[in-house]
């Protein structure tokens, strides 16, 4: 509890004893109207009639005026409770403020009471609590109020630190294990450096373009700038986490994303002449194996998974259903799971 004595403590006595004598005139018309005291009793009504609140939410007539700012406990000099005169908060007996201030209000059938502002900051003073609850009510005339902007516990899962795991966990399942091990390999290196610390719903589309730009001038383990196929994997893979997000309904919107154009490079072709040289050059034993990808085209991991379901003698074909992936075998080829027959 703050001595009265203390700049940020101090209540305007005045003001604050011609509230009380109002609350204590309002009191009394109540209970003359349903014949508690008699009219003899109000013959001599203080001179200040008005509920400071009351000319407050007339000027705001047709605004949000939901919630209160109430006291963190009570008077530690007397134990009363404090009294909210519309200004300040205060003990009506030792004329001094709480040391803590709640944001206590309903949305949508469910109660919240805040202890912090959106920024993390305690309400400490009854001027913070009043402008926590004055952007909630903005928030709620416009319809963007998120009660867990503001619910710590809730505002923690939000971060990108954090929910990008929680997202990975969510589909890692879907994915092919090459694939999992690289979304996992960027989330690491890319987009947690970047976003650390970031609410997920608070970013725009202007960070993304920021981080697109920090890729284009990051350069891999070997000194050398990130190909744009592998800058467009991030770009597309991080779009998805906003996607889900959005479905999930955590988000109210997904940010705008910048085009990635991939440079294509021509492929280098080795002429069959070339081949035999190199293939000269190898074990012979392991001549069959490369002639065998020679001939059909197919990529190593698919090669590595044939098994004898896939040779039908009788028409001399190949059938290309399964793949490795990261050193596990997949049921499904790398093209969009589909098997393909080849002559031998």
């Amino acid at each position: 509890m703050q001595a009265i004595a203390d700049p940020q403590s101090k209540i305007d006595q005045k003001e604050f004893a011609e509230f009380l004598e109002w609350k204590k005139f309002r009191s009394m018309q109540e209970r003359s109207a349903i014949g508690e005291l008699t009219s003899s009793t109000l013959t001599n009504p203080p001179l200040v009639v008005h509920n400071p609140l009351c000319v407050r939410k007339q000027q705001e007539e047709g605004l949000c005026m939901v919630g209160s700012v109430r006291a963190k406990g009570k008077c530690k000099n007397c134990g009363g409770k404090f009294i909210n005169s519309g200004k300040a908060l205060g003990c009506p007996k030792c004329f001094i403020t709480p040391e803590k201030y709640i944001v206590d209000y309903h949305y949508k059938g469910k109660r919240y009471r805040l202890f912090k502002d959106k920024s993390g900051e305690i309400l400490d003073s009854y001027n913070r609590a009043k402008r926590l609850i004055e952007r909630i009510r903005g928030e709620i005339d416009e319809g963007s109020h998120d009660p867990t902007f503001y619910v710590q516990t809730d505002k923690r899962k939000f971060q990108f630190d954090q929910y990008i795991w929680t997202w990975f966990d969510l589909i890692k399942d879907n994915l092919a294990p090459s694939t999992t091990l690289l979304r996992e390999k960027i989330i690491k290196k890319h987009y947690i450096p970047f976003f650390t610390n970031q609410d997920i719903r608070e970013i725009r589309s202007g960070d993304i373009v920021k981080f697109l730009k920090k890729l284009r001038n990051k350069k891999s383990n070997n000194d050398e700038k990130l190909s744009s196929g592998y800058i467009k994997t991030i770009i597309i893979t991080l779009h998805k986490v906003f996607s889900d997000a959005y479905s999930w309904e955590d988000i109210i919107k997904i940010p705008v994303f910048p085009k990635i154009q991939v440079i294509v490079k021509p492929f280098k072709w080795i002429d069959r002449k070339t081949q035999e040289l190199i293939l000269n050059e190898t074990d012979p034993r392991h001549h069959p194996i490369f002639n065998f990808l020679f001939l059909t085209g197919c990529r190593i991991c698919e090669a590595t998974a044939l098994k004898w379901d896939c040779v039908n003698l009788k028409e001399n074909t190949l059938l290309f259903k399964r793949t490795h992936s990261a050193g596990k075998l997949k049921e499904t080829t790398k093209v969009n799971g589909l098997a393909a027959t080849s002559p031998y």
